[in-house]
């Protein structure tokens, strides 16, 4: 049975079963990404808190949004499918939209030490 015809049964539903053996076939490619990513913006990562580990878990959540999303009668690859949810998955995690402009949260922070600006009617 392809990856194209289990993410279908699943879609169906009462095909739960059939979850874990997709997500072992393409548990590998995801793991690999997640690595590659973390490489790639790892000093970003770095100033997010966030490690390896947790990128490959969000990995299954971008493995369950691609089931979800997958249209048998694209024609596409299921594996072509992970792509988006699991760029989606990383943005969450760094609270950005784009992997190109990763959030830095302590940027957009304000100091404790800061008074704060109350008008005289307060």
């Amino acid at each position: 049975m392809t990856n194209e015809q289990l993410a279908g049964y699943i879609q169906q539903g009462d095909s739960n079963e059939l979850v874990p053996i997709l997500w072992e076939r393409v548990r590998k490619l995801l793991y690999m990404k997640s690595e590659q990513a973390y490489r790639k913006y790892k000093d970003k990562f770095d100033q997010c808190g966030i490690e390896s580990w947790d990128i490959k878990q969000a990995s299954y959540e971008a493995f369950l949004e691609a089931v979800r999303a997958y249209k048998s009668d694209s024609g596409l690859k299921f594996t072509a499918y992970l792509s988006y949810p699991f760029r989606n998955a990383v943005n969450r995690l760094t609270g950005s939209r784009s992997t190109r402009t990763i959030h830095e949260p302590l940027n957009n922070s304000t100091s404790l030490n800061k008074p704060l600006e109350c008008s005289e009617d307060d």
